[in-house]
């Protein structure tokens, strides 16, 4: 069982135990292990950003990641632009734009450990991330 299976399974555990137990501080510690697990699994397994988490995201820091070939990879925070959308500024330019996402570039919440080892990964993530939209 690798490290991924194990935190979900942990998340599982809590879930069910919460249900069990009666006391509403406990489900509250619970609901608090359970939240602090599940940001563990996404820091070690980072998924794309959906276009509507990217949105509400606007003053937040996020990780870029080129899909195009340009290895621009950066952190950033999210503007909003005077037009209502939102992307990356470097140096009083957009470098990542809204419209581009999911064709040029993705964005998660924690950087991810092999970014460009496998961009046919991200490719096959951007294809999931649209359809759930």
């Amino acid at each position: 069982m690798n490290e991924i299976e194990k935190i979900k399974g942990s998340i599982s555990f809590m879930e069910q135990w919460k249900q069990v137990w009666i006391s509403e501080l406990a489900k509250c510690y619970m609901d608090t292990a359970i939240q602090a697990v599940q940001e563990k699994l996404e820091r070690e397994n980072p998924k794309p950003l959906t276009l509507d988490e990217l949105e509400s995201m606007v003053d937040e820091p996020i990780y870029c990641v080129s899909i195009d070939g340009e290895e621009k990879n950066q952190w950033g925070i999210l503007a909003l632009s005077m037009m209502g959308t939102v992307g990356i500024w470097t140096d009083e330019i957009y470098i990542f734009l809204e419209r581009d996402y999911g064709k040029t570039w993705l964005a998660y919440r924690y950087k991810p450990d092999l970014v460009n080892v496998n961009k046919i990964e991200h490719i096959a993530q951007v294809g999931e991330m649209m359809e759930g939209e």
